[in-house]
């Protein structure tokens, strides 16, 4: 139903003069996020003057103010522009255009919008909100007690409610003193890294209808598959964003101070064994830009000399109370609450971060000295190193702030330096030119990507000579089922195959913490990370996908329960086996029958044209401990190229996914497509091909190898008709079917629809 109120919306608007470029179209992102625009192809910005306007709409089909007090047609609200505000006007006037139902102007987009809008809450408890939040939360629910008041007085007994005041809130952009609702525009959701931008412009004509524009203007290069946004609003906070528009950014760059009451400071103070401070005021700042307060500064300056104790230790046992408490709270928290929380420790790990981290060396001392066997490892050779040497405050006992992910790198590279990989590691985050060959670097590529491998310059294949390696690492370092199947404990868990070994070894060493050899490695993998759903319903899926789906979520489940059953001795839970489960799959390399976790080459991402290859030598013939892993380029690579392997055997898009967590656009092993006998009628009967067809299967091949299957070839030939287009209407039918049940399909599988839509339109391509 929304589909269909969404394109009677669009045809309205391109038929009052609104124009969309065909290179983007409105999905449904998500069920949170509703509808937003997607890029249907790579797009970029134009170079020299040139602007690259992705859509235009006229002014005249806006309900805004300044169409208000101009337009005749909004006579009966413009009587009251001396008593309502900008906003309030546009309140009544959506209110009286919804009341006309169909006899109103705007009614497409009056229909589009929702019927039942939760906004701006006037119930909160105060103590749900950190007390910084509290007077921002009070200002807007005082601000909607008093719209909501004027427009009823000014409606002549219309009934006002409030969901007009909070679709105007959510959905109303702000052109210098103009409030406004713009139909599309407010198609796209916000970002704080918008790649729309919105201008208006007058046109070469001057009737009503065109004389002035709205223009969404491509900022950003954008890839095929992003969404594209623009931005609400530059200034608002969170507890705001909530309030008016019902999300939040989960990075606020407008979060930027903390405020503490002077009780809650004296207590914090208390429960770590330092006296109170006498305060003037009830609320202090705490934090300003990450940083402690000046006020504040002074404060456990004084502290410091009254403990004598260095202020730096005082602040971090403080700053260690602060984030537990807050955790605490946050976990107290409704749910639609907690981001609050969330917002002041993501705030106080980055004061942490500011005040302390970048103070302290990396507490990853290689080498250390007298390494400690472990007895109970399921490597019994394996060697335990202290994870942080940096000594505590005796009296406070204060602990190290967690690493960050740069930390983290850092000292995983010198982990495996210090076993024996070739590595060039300067003190400079995200700046790692690990490669005997300094071309390269270790940077992120993107937030969905992560760390990845770039070129620094061009080079070609010739340039590495046989002694010329990018990247080399001791096989002694992996995490692999040769290594598993040479330790005593092997024989209990024979059963298991050579993935499910290195997840089982993967959970044993996690469990460990700091005491296992690999934690450097353990530590820095993610984890969150949570592969393979098993919970997809058949209906979701397209023709013939349900079957591989099914058998890869048997595999999972089996190998779960295997591992499971050889986990007694270790105490593993469900947890902690799924978890290893997602990180093995995504991660392992297999050579031969070995499947191996290889620390430092598993931060190289995946590419169907990979530039590089990995080969293992060994350096003695009767030690296979004593091999290497050798990165080789094998391919021509420019400067600012990321530099891939192939991740192996996983090549269609619904296993990258269900093991990766990634697909590939323009997958090249997508050729082929199923369709069911009872889609095949139908789609027939739509292009006037009514005579019943007897069809060999309920599912069918319809397209193999990027062909029409013979089957499917052979019902063509079959069909008594004098159309000379018929597969050509056919597959044009199927695709703008396709195209449907991908705009409806969750945003985690659209990938499966994009896939078909690929391959079919390569046979309308072929056809036409």
């Amino acid at each position: 139903m929304t589909q269909s109120k969404l394109e009677s919306l669009i045809s309205w608007a391109k038929s009052k003069g609104a124009e969309l470029d065909p290179s983007f179209e409105f999905q449904l992102i998500s069920d949170a996020k509703g509808h937003g625009a997607v890029a249907l192809e790579d797009l970029s910005t134009p170079d020299g003057q040139n602007v690259n306007v992705i859509f235009s709409t006229p002014l005249s089909i806006e309900i805004s103010s300044n169409n208000i007090r101009d337009d005749p047609y909004f006579q009966e609200v413009a009587t009251y522009r001396d008593k309502l505000t900008k906003t309030e006007l546009v309140i009544l006037a959506l209110c009286i255009e919804r009341r006309k139902e169909e006899d109103s102007e705007y009614w497409p987009y009056i229909d589009y919008l929702p019927k039942e809008l939760h906004l701006g809450r006037l119930d909160v408890d105060l103590r749900e909100f950190p007390v910084d939040m509290r007077k921002e939360y009070l200002m807007d629910c005082i601000a909607k007690k008093k719209s909501i008041q004027h427009v009823e007085r000014s409606s002549k007994n219309i009934s006002i409610l409030e969901i007009a005041y909070d679709t105007v809130h959510s959905r109303s952009l702000i052109d210098e003193d103009n409030v406004t609702l713009q139909p599309v525009a407010d198609l796209f959701n916000a970002s704080q890294n918008p790649q729309v931008a919105l201008k208006t412009q007058p046109s070469v004509e001057t009737d009503r209808q065109r004389k002035y524009y709205n223009l969404g203007i491509l900022t950003k290069e954008v890839k095929k598959g992003d969404e594209l946004t623009i931005n609400y609003d530059t200034s608002l906070k969170n507890v705001c964003l909530w309030f008016k528009h019902g999300f939040t950014y989960e990075k606020n760059e407008n979060n930027t101070e903390m405020d503490i009451e002077t009780n809650e400071f004296n207590e914090i103070l208390k429960s770590i064994n330092l006296p109170g401070i006498e305060f003037n005021e009830k609320v202090v700042c705490l934090f300003r830009d990450a940083r402690v307060s000046n006020v504040m500064e002074s404060h456990f300056k004084k502290l410091s000399k009254l403990n004598d104790l260095p202020a730096r230790k005082v602040k971090k046992a403080f700053f260690k109370k602060l984030k537990g408490d807050r955790e605490e709270r946050r976990s107290m928290a409704h749910e639609e609450m907690k981001f609050l929380w969330t917002d002041q420790l993501e705030l106080i790990s980055r004061a942490i971060s500011a005040n302390f981290e970048s103070s302290y060396p990396i507490p990853c001392p290689y080498p250390i000295p007298s390494p400690v066997p472990i007895a109970c490892s399921p490597f019994q050779n394996s060697t335990v190193y202290p994870g942080n040497c940096l000594p505590c405050a005796p009296d406070l006992r204060v602990a190290m702030s967690p690493l960050s992910r740069e930390d983290k790198l850092r000292r995983l590279i010198k982990w495996a330096e210090h076993k024996g990989a070739q590595l060039n590691c300067p003190e400079i985050p995200f700046r790692l030119p690990i490669w005997k060959v300094p071309e390269f670097k270790f940077k992120i590529v993107s937030e969905t990507k992560g760390i990845g491998a770039v070129a620094l310059s061009d080079a070609t294949s010739s340039t590495y000579g046989e002694n010329h390696a990018l990247l080399t690492t001791p096989v002694s370092i992996e995490i692999s089922s040769n290594k598993i199947k040479n330790e005593a404990y092997f024989e209990d868990v024979a059963k298991l195959d050579d993935v499910e070994l290195v997840i089982l070894a993967l959970c044993v060493e996690t469990k460990k913490g700091e005491e296992s050899e690999y934690w450097p490695y353990i530590d820095f993998l993610p984890k969150d990370l949570r592969l393979g759903r098993l919970n997809i319903p058949q209906k979701c899926l397209p023709m013939g996908i349900w079957p591989k789906y099914e058998e890869l979520c048997n595999a999972k489940i089996a190998s779960l329960s295997n591992v499971k059953s050889c986990s007694t001795e270790w105490s593993l839970n469900d947890e902690d086996i799924e978890w290893a489960y997602s990180i093995t799959h995504s991660r392992y390399l297999k050579d031969g029958d070995n499947v191996s976790l290889r620390p430092i080459i598993d931060l190289l991402n995946a590419s169907q044209n990979p530039q590089l290859e990995i080969f293992t030598q060994s350096s003695s013939a009767t030690d296979d401990m004593s091999a290497y892993n050798v990165v080789l380029a094998t391919e021509n690579v420019k400067h600012g190229d990321e530099l891939c392997i192939s991740y192996g055997s996983h090549t269609s898009n619904l296993e990258l996914w269900f093991y990766h967590g990634f697909t590939f656009v323009n997958n090249a092993t997508n050729t082929s497509v199923d369709i069911g006998q009872e889609e095949f009628q139908e789609i027939l009967e739509s292009i006037g091909i009514i005579e019943n067809i007897a069809l060999p299967a309920n599912v069918m091949r319809l397209i193999e190898n990027d062909k029409i299957s013979p089957e499917v070839e052979e019902i063509f030939t079959k069909i008594n008709t004098t159309e000379a287009n018929l597969e050509r209407e056919f597959f044009a039918k199927l695709l703008e079917d396709r195209r449907k049940q991908r705009n409806q399909a969750a945003l985690k599988l659209k990938f499966l629809w994009n896939d078909q839509i690929d391959v079919i339109s390569r046979i309308t391509g072929k056809l036409c």
